[in-house]
């Protein structure tokens, strides 16, 4: 699944907490399966909010869910890897907090998998054998506006999530925001790209973190309101016992082609004697991706979230 932010649509801003307002009727969006596609024409079925209701939901077979961090990536914000590594740990830490409907909080637990030396993103076809890696990027190939593109790889048979790849704008941030508020602006633009890669599509309330597109005021005043709460409580509802985890790995086959190539051979070919299984017969992988745009006045149908 893809997901953007658009500029104009900012994100939230690093303030803490759940506000709960008493707006008219907005509706969060999940991810789902179906995608519109331009060059086919094909527009997925609706509902009144602008949700895609056709296809599968999108879902992670665990709520044990890890991410890592490109190196050297953010120098040209003035933040070190490890001040990039803290902010998507923030911006996660700030959904997993919220105090859902009825008590309790949503119920992943999320860890860092480390600083990896990687330039694009990139998925395996061995489906167990893959990191989900946050990147700046200046060869932009979504759309202009958008500060940040997320993109989902998941089953095409039932739609489970097995990768997702965040993309942040380096130049459309560097030319259009505020970064003398830096660790600020990227939190928020953080925030709403972690919302897609738990599994929220755009909502249709403009009070929202997973709203489109942010104003340049948005990435510094916005805060978690009710759809927002009510959108992660229903793809993560909050349990009675405790989230456990082990500690993340990364295998060299999730960041390298020739690794990855070499992971998909049976055992016994070219000297190896273990290879990873790929996905089980019949279930294809698919792509899905959502942004954050920068609102310049514009107004457009929503399409698969950033």
């Amino acid at each position: 699944m893809f997901g953007r932010l658009v500029l104009g649509s900012t994100l939230l801003a690093c303030a803490a907490g759940v506000l709960l307002d008493v707006s008219p009727a907005f509706a969060y969006c999940r991810q789902r399966s179906c995608q519109d596609d331009e060059e086919t024409g094909k527009e997925c079925l609706t509902d009144e909010h602008g949700c895609i209701i056709e296809g599968n939901t999108l879902f992670y077979a665990s709520p044990c869910l890890s991410f890592a961090v490109a190196s050297g990536q953010a120098e040209a914000l003035g933040l070190s890897d490890e001040q990039f590594e803290a902010i998507v740990t923030n911006a996660f830490a700030r959904w997993k907090n919220v105090q859902c409907p009825g008590g309790g909080n949503p119920s992943f637990e999320i860890q860092s998998a480390g600083i990896l030396d990687v330039s694009e993103r990139f998925f395996c076809g061995v489906v167990d054998l893959n990191v989900s890696v946050w990147m700046m990027s200046t060869a932009w190939p979504h759309e202009a506006e958008a500060l940040g593109y997320t993109t989902s790889t998941y089953a095409e048979d039932d739609a489970e999530v097995f990768d997702a790849d965040v993309e942040l704008n380096l130049r459309k941030i560097l030319d259009e925001l505020p970064l003398d508020s830096a660790d600020d602006v990227m939190l928020s633009i953080i925030t709403h790209e972690a919302g897609h890669f738990l599994g929220l599509a755009h909502s249709d309330d403009p009070n929202a973190v997973m709203y489109a597109r942010y104003g340049r005021r948005d990435l510094l005043s916005r805060d978690f309101n009710q759809d927002d709460v009510k959108g992660i409580c229903e793809v993560f509802p909050p349990v009675d016992e405790p989230v456990v985890c082990s500690a993340p790995g990364v295998s060299e086959a999730a960041i390298d082609e020739a690794a990855c190539e070499d992971a998909k051979k049976p055992p016994g070919d070219d000297g190896c004697s273990v290879a990873a299984a790929g996905a089980p017969p019949g279930r294809g992988v698919g792509a899905a991706g959502f942004g954050l745009l920068l609102a310049l006045g514009l107004v457009r149908r929503r399409r698969p979230s950033s």
